[in-house]
């Protein structure tokens, strides 16, 4: 399967997407406007299908794949930067967050990852796969 971005957003290249709906509100909106026409960016082909989406922050696009991998890849080129095989299919969507990448997992896992370089920071087992996008949690006191 291919995951294909255009130049959709007119927007500032620093303009994050970092998690499912793209902030913690879970709103979906952003405040870029769309180009007038699309083409075709970049394309970068996996090994199955993405049901993930992909999330995007300083640059890096982050997503998994039915093919057990999760990617890292630059926005501006469509360049793999890396890889992490995991035990399942990866269908969850992504979390960025201070330099980190979670992400869940087919194999139960929940992951935390490095972003520059893929890093396992740390995962956590479930008691069964994880399908749904990661989100963070933001007290009301700060």
């Amino acid at each position: 399967m291919c995951l294909l971005l255009g130049t959709a957003c007119s927007g500032s290249a620093g303009d994050s997407w970092p998690m499912f709906h793209g902030e913690p509100q879970l709103r979906g909106v952003s405040s870029s406007r769309l180009a007038p026409a699309y083409e075709l960016a970049w394309r970068f082909e996996t090994g199955d299908a993405v049901k993930s989406s992909p999330v995007v922050a300083n640059g890096v696009v982050c997503f998994g794949s039915l093919d057990t991998f999760v990617y890292a890849v630059s926005l501006a080129a469509g360049e793999k930067i890396w890889s992490f095989e995991t035990a399942g299919g990866v269908a969850s969507t992504p979390l960025l967050h201070n330099g980190r990448v979670f992400v869940g997992s087919g194999d139960a896992r929940l992951y935390a990852f490095d972003m520059k370089d893929g890093k396992e920071l740390w995962h956590y087992t479930c008691n069964d796969r994880i399908e749904g996008g990661i989100n963070r949690l933001i007290h009301p006191t700060g």
